[in-house]
């Protein structure tokens, strides 16, 4: 009677420890309530998508910043991560112009989503840096923070690897009367300055953070991702340039200032003298001027607020008409891109990350790859010569080729 009992009583406690347990189960398999905020934060992401694919086509951003914290679309720096989202859109439209992609699965929590997306390349257009490895698509988890109805935050399992370029990866043809070294550097102007610096052709300018004002000669030209030939000139004749455009200058020189009163830096891409010609006459000037500085390999203070940085040089030397390609690079953990070998003096300045530059011998190419498994970015300057009949066509007035986003012209 009693071991009836007991085996009734411990039948009873399994059969309810087993009910309990699938009612646990159904609980943790029955969907969970949604969080406060997240069908904005959803709808938010959805509209980003499809900005970015607007973007891709048109090259209009006003859809992506509308959706997108403007702190995340401030300008590329070299420290790493906040502003990562910029190089990785203007890597997509200038790599994949024909990119289709699509989303396959959004999660959301409270202010955080998750996105599942895959990408199709489509045709990638000839450049003359090229992947080394290039699926046709591509599946990536894309993370965001959606706040107050705005993305402030972005991350990726993996950018594009691919060439960007805020003057949208376009080539110029400039003329060099005499033997210069191409240098890369980087012009600083402090909080608040009111200095000008005067910077001599050929040059390629891009704003990296803050914007900087000139006033126009006639010979320069600002380009932007959408038009690389547009110019905006103001009823005094001066220009704006934010981070989203650049300035050529083929011929001549300008005078740069800051725009704002906040730190403005920019990239420089100069051909400075190989060897300087002293005056004929005793001259006191306060500052030396920004091409003697990186000439002698250094530097400095070139104006009151401002200051020049040598990031990288090449030392071959370069006379007569060429082409000039300059950009960014995009690197995935492990990926990486060729550059063909009819590029020369060709420098590259590691941005972040573990950039490092290899040499292709068999190939007869230019390596760089990412090693470590980290995105990685980094500058890329290039030549190119010009061919006798690209000089002698009628190209324009002013010998400058018409630019195509990655593609030479000749």
């Amino acid at each position: 009677m009693r071991r009836t009992m007991a085996n009734s009583l411990l039948f009873s406690f399994l059969t309810g420890a087993t009910l309990w347990t699938l009612v646990q189960s159904a609980d943790l398999r029955s969907p969970q309530p949604i969080d406060a905020g997240s069908p904005l934060a959803v709808s938010k992401v959805r509209a980003y998508y499809l900005a970015v694919q607007s973007y891709v086509e048109t090259g209009d951003m006003s859809g992506i910043r509308a959706v997108v914290h403007p702190s995340l679309l401030a300008g590329a720096s070299s420290d790493a991560g906040e502003h990562d989202l910029l190089l990785y859109l203007r890597g997509l439209r200038t790599a994949f112009p024909a990119l289709r992609f699509a989303v396959e699965e959004l999660t959301a929590s409270n202010e955080i989503v998750v996105a599942r997306i895959s990408l199709d390349y489509g045709t990638v257009p000839e450049s003359p840096f090229a992947p080394l490895t290039l699926a046709p698509a591509r599946q990536q988890i894309d993370t965001f923070r959606v706040v107050d109805g705005s993305i402030t935050e972005w991350s990726s399992t993996g950018a594009a690897s691919g060439l960007v370029a805020s003057d949208g990866g376009s080539d110029y043809m400039l003329e060099i009367h005499e033997p210069r070294r191409l240098v890369v550097a980087r012009i600083s102007f402090a909080a608040g300055s009111t200095g000008h610096v005067a910077i001599q052709a050929p040059a390629l300018l891009i704003p990296e953070r803050g914007s900087v004002q000139f006033r126009d000669t006639g010979l320069a030209v600002v380009s932007t991702l959408a038009n690389p030939e547009e110019r905006n000139p103001s009823l005094d004749g001066t220009f704006t340039v934010g981070i989203d455009e650049s300035i050529r200058i083929p011929r001549g020189h300008i005078v740069l200032s800051a725009a704002t009163s906040e730190a403005v830096s920019l990239i420089a891409v100069l051909f400075v003298p190989l060897v300087f010609t002293p005056p004929d006459h005793e001259v006191h000037a306060p500052y030396p001027p920004a091409e003697q500085l990186l000439g002698h390999g250094t530097s400095g203070l070139i104006g009151p607020g401002i200051s020049i940085e040598l990031l990288e040089r090449a030392d071959t030397a370069i006379k007569g008409t060429i082409q000039l390609v300059a950009g960014v690079a995009l690197l995935e953990p492990g990926g990486g891109i060729v550059i063909q070998e009819n590029l020369e003096s060709v420098v590259v300045l590691p941005r972040r990350g573990s950039v490092a530059e290899t040499w292709n011998a068999a190939a007869h190419h230019q390596g760089l790859l990412n090693v470590g498994k980290v995105v990685a970015s980094a500058w890329i300057v290039g030549v190119q010569g010009v061919m006798l009949e690209c000089v002698l066509g009628e190209i324009n007035p002013h010998g400058v080729a018409p630019s195509s986003p990655m593609r030479l012209t000749c």
